[in-house]
């Protein structure tokens, strides 16, 4: 039970994180269920999709105006390649900042290997801890229309 309570309050921890970014922050995830999942978490900062992107990655990466780049790309193999890339081509001309997944690569390893499933994950642990208040968000419905 208090492993569960640690692991919701970093993780609300982490939404508040992202939720409180100003507007010289951008957010990069892979698809746009990742997208969904941030802003169902209540995240109202700029998210950019990475897979919605029409020609080449990184042409697009030269489009973003905002100097501080967070990665949030999937914790899985494309995930670490696409961060990896992320880094090796923007660092220096702009901050990329992969602290926040690498947090979620440690603390929920094993429980996590996408952004998308953050919403389930946020339920999951709140059903758990049952009398804690988790917010108001609720998992989405992330079917493809």
């Amino acid at each position: 039970m208090q492993d569960a309570k640690e692991k919701l309050d970093v993780l609300n921890h982490f939404i508040e994180s992202l939720s409180s970014l100003t507007t010289e922050y951008c957010i990069l995830v892979e698809g746009r269920k990742d997208m969904l999942s941030l802003k169902a978490l209540g995240v109202s900062s700029k998210v950019l999709s990475l897979k919605s992107w029409k020609g080449s990655l990184i042409s697009k990466l030269e489009e973003i105006e905002e100097p501080n780049l967070i990665v949030l790309t999937d914790l899985d193999e494309e995930g670490e390649y696409l961060a990896s890339l992320i880094y090796r081509f923007l660092n220096g001309s702009k901050h990329v900042i992969l602290e926040y997944r690498n947090m979620l690569k440690k603390r929920f390893k094993g429980e996590l290997k996408g952004i998308e499933e953050l919403p389930k994950l946020q339920s999951r642990l709140c059903r758990i801890l049952k009398n804690v208040h988790c917010g108001s968000a609720l998992t989405p419905d992330l079917t493809e229309p």
